[in-house]
């Protein structure tokens, strides 16, 4: 793989890289509205300043995982009369968008890579070198890479923004 080609800016690495940038910005939104989310399930007393101060002070710390389990240990006692299994749906919802948020920003992104001299066609590769790293087996390089196209980072980005949605209407 030569530089010249890493560096190269086309109209499909900038469309990859609009898609990758709104996942990122649609996750930070999700999780900003999960953090207000939470506040507001505090119930802290005092006017809106204080409230969402003793909000910021509970969050703050916390990973997005955290924030989750918070979010949804709340719930539970607030809002006895929800189902259940919609509030299950909403957790899966989010550690998704957690999960494939995590495996786009911390990847390596080969976009529209390939060499037709050397047989390989041109695809767009993202490469996590964890998944190549099984505990007591060999380091699988197989295991770290997987081609994406541009509708599959729609679809993510579509997740994301679907997360946002379901919680704002969980909380109606």
């Amino acid at each position: 793989m030569n530089q010249e080609t890493l560096n190269q800016i086309n109209e499909k690495k900038l469309k990859y890289h609009q898609v990758i940038g709104e996942i990122v910005v649609d996750f930070g939104m999700l999780e900003s509205w999960l953090s207000f989310h939470i506040w507001e399930l505090i119930g802290a007393y005092g006017d809106a300043n204080t409230s969402q101060l003793i909000g910021k002070r509970v969050t703050k710390d916390l990973h997005f995982k955290g924030k989750v389990s918070l979010f949804e240990s709340l719930c539970v006692e607030r809002y006895k009369n929800k189902s259940p299994d919609e509030l299950r749906n909403i957790v899966k919802i989010l550690s998704d968008c957690e999960k494939e948020r995590n495996e786009i920003v911390h990847s390596d992104w080969y976009i529209g890579y390939g060499n037709i001299d050397e047989g390989i066609p041109p695809s767009t590769h993202r490469i996590h070198e964890k998944r190549a790293f099984v505990k007591n087996k060999h380091y699988d390089f197989t295991k770290s890479m997987k081609d994406v196209d541009l509708e599959e980072l729609k679809d993510i980005d579509g997740k994301m923004k679907e997360a946002l949605r379901a919680i704002t209407m969980f909380m109606l």
